[in-house]
C-alpha cells in the first residue's frame, strides 16, 4: 500500500477525464452518477491499494470488518462529490444545496479586512466553501496547493474556471518565497486555504490519536502560522447524501503562540485539538474520508523509519 499521497497516480488519463467532464455539464448530475455506479465497482476490485485503505479506515470508523458494499459506497461517495466539483467550479449549483455554519463569522473578518489562515482536509468538499463564500461579498480566498500535482485534473479545473487558477498560492516553491507570498496575502486581507491533514515525503510530522490510533500529521501549516501571526480557524465542508452539503467554520485561536523552548508539547497539543475536531466531523459523516492510501501507518515502520532528535548523520 502505498505510504504516502503523493505515490498515488493518475489512474484516469484526460481524454477519459474529459468525457466524464462533458457527461457531467450536458447530460446532468443523475446520469453521470448512474454511469459512475459500475465504475466505483471497477475500482473496487482494481485498486488494490485504494480499497486496502477504505477497508482500514472503515474498519476503524465502525469497530468491525467493513462489508464490500460500505467499501463501495466509500468510493461512490468520493466520485459524487469528485464530480460535484465540477458544477462547482463551471458555477452550474443550481441542483446543489449548501447550508453554511460560520458565515458571520467569515463577514466580520472580510469587514476588518483582516487576513487569516483557514484549514481544511480531506474531509468532504472545500469547494463548497468556496461557492458558499459567493454569498458573502468579495470574501478573499485563496488555497495553498501543489499546482503540479494530478497536472491532468488541474487543466480541466483551470479550462473550467480560469479565476481558479488565479486563486493558487502555489507550494512548490522555496521557504522563504512562500513564506513571504504568505505573509503578503495576510496583509491584502486574504484568507488562506491550508490543507493540514496530509504529510510530504520529507515533512517533519507529529503522531496524533485518531479513531484510537496514532496518524502522523504535518506541523508545517501551525509552523507557518504561529509565524504569520495570523488568526487561525478550521472549515469541514460535509457531503450530506443526494444534493446535500454544510460547511462548517469555527475559530481555532486568534493567534498561535508557539515558543521555541515549548515548541514540540504546544504544537502536539494544537494538532491533537485539530485531529479531535476530525474525528468529530468524520463520524457524523463517515464516508466523507478521502484518503485512500496508508494514512495510518504500521506503527513498527513508524518506529523504524524515525530517527531520535538527538542522532547525528556521519560523513
Amino acid at each position: 500500500m502505498n505510504k504516502n499521497w503523493k505515490d498515488q497516480k493518475e489512474r484516469a488519463g484526460i481524454f477519459w477525464i474529459s468525457i466524464l467532464v462533458w457527461i457531467a455539464l450536458n447530460m446532468g448530475r443523475t446520469i453521470v452518477l448512474l454511469a459512475l455506479q459500475p465504475v466505483c465497482l471497477f475500482y473496487l476490485f482494481v485498486a488494490g491499494d485504494a480499497t486496502a485503505a477504505s477497508k482500514n479506515y472503515l474498519q476503524r470508523v465502525y469497530k468491525r470488518p467493513p462489508s464490500w458494499r460500505e467499501v463501495w459506497q466509500h468510493f461512490f461517495c468520493f466520485a459524487t462529490v469528485a464530480i460535484d466539483r465540477l458544477y462547482f467550479l463551471a458555477g452550474k449549483t443550481e441542483g446543489l444545496s449548501v447550508s453554511f455554519e460560520g458565515g458571520d463569522l467569515l463577514q466580520s473578518y472580510v469587514e476588518k479586512k483582516q487576513g487569516c489562515i483557514i484549514l481544511v482536509s480531506h474531509l468532504g468538499s472545500f469547494d463548497a466553501l468556496r461557492v458558499s463564500a459567493l454569498a458573502i461579498k468579495e470574501l478573499p480566498l485563496k488555497i495553498l496547493m501543489d499546482h503540479q500535482h494530478n497536472a491532468s485534473m488541474m487543466k480541466l479545473f483551470d479550462a473550467l474556471n480560469p479565476e481558479f487558477a488565479d486563486c493558487i498560492i502555489d507550494s512548490n516553491q522555496s521557504a522563504p518565497a512562500l513564506a513571504l507570498t504568505l505573509a503578503e496575502n495576510l496583509q491584502q486581507g486574504n484568507m488562506i486555504g491550508i490543507m493540514a491533514d496530509r504529510h510530504s515525503k520529507h515533512e517533519q510530522q507529529i503522531p496524533c490519536k485518531l479513531l484510537d490510533s496514532p496518524a502522523n500529521l504535518p506541523t508545517g501549516p501551525w509552523l507557518l502560522a504561529n509565524a504569520l501571526k495570523a488568526p487561525v480557524l478550521l472549515c469541514f465542508g460535509l457531503y450530506r447524501g443526494k444534493n446535500q452539503y454544510s460547511v462548517h467554520v469555527e475559530v481555532f485561536s486568534e493567534k498561535l503562540d508557539i515558543k521555541r523552548r515549548e515548541r514540540q508539547s504546544k504544537l502536539a497539543a494544537y494538532m491533537q485539538q485539530y485531529a479531535d475536531k476530525i474525528e468529530y466531523y468524520l463520524k457524523q459523516e463517515p464516508y466523507n474520508w478521502f484518503n485512500f492510501y496508508d494514512f495510518w501507518q504500521n506503527e513498527t515502520e513508524t518506529k523504524t523509519d524515525k530517527k531520535p532528535e538527538n542522532a547525528t548523520t556521519k560523513n
